[in-house]
């Protein structure tokens, strides 16, 4: 009876503390798939010539065009065939040891102006509009990831920069 009643209140304290952890619960990571649509982007021949985002939006900005940028992967967002593309110079909160941030890929250990420079947003497109898809995982894109892509730069009034994407390449 009290090997019983141990096993029961240990089960219970395990269950109790596994309940209130401070950790996110761990989701099974499948490999999303792709749609066709997102397929015909990816690339595994080299996109030679690329600028780093930093220099890209300054020479992009003199001379729109096709343009080809390397960088590494910010942030994604839900539903649509967008994420943003952050200059490699800059350190993702924690990579020097001093932070122990949960989401590096914030980097919000940086000023926000000084992100607001080295950030262009890249965005796979049927048509006019980005395609009904989420691009984390898929292939091999992941925050904080290098990627080079080339596409048609743009700038609008407010210095935002984005890249519609004809290739992407994740080395």
């Amino acid at each position: 009876m009290n090997l019983t009643m141990s096993r029961l209140v240990l089960w219970t304290a395990c269950v109790g503390l596994t309940a209130c952890s401070d950790e996110p619960a761990q989701k099974p990571t499948a490999q999303p798939t792709a749609s066709p649509a997102v397929d015909g982007f990816f690339t595994k021949t080299a996109l030679d010539g690329a600028l780093e985002v930093l220099d890209a939006r300054t020479r992009a900005q003199a001379a729109p065009s096709e343009t080809t940028v390397h960088g590494r992967v910010k942030d994604f967002v839900d539903g649509a065939a967008v994420f943003t593309m952050i200059d490699a110079s800059l350190k993702a909160c924690g990579e020097d040891g001093e932070d122990d941030c949960k989401t590096p890929w914030d980097y919000c250990c940086h000023d926000p102006a000084e992100l607001a420079k080295a950030i262009v947003t890249v965005e796979l497109r049927a048509g006019a509009q980005p395609i009904p898809t989420s691009l984390e995982n898929v292939h091999g894109l992941a925050h904080l990831k290098p990627v080079v892509v080339r596409g048609a730069w743009s700038t609008d009034a407010h210095g935002n920069a984005l890249l519609v994407a004809s290739s992407v390449q994740v080395p």
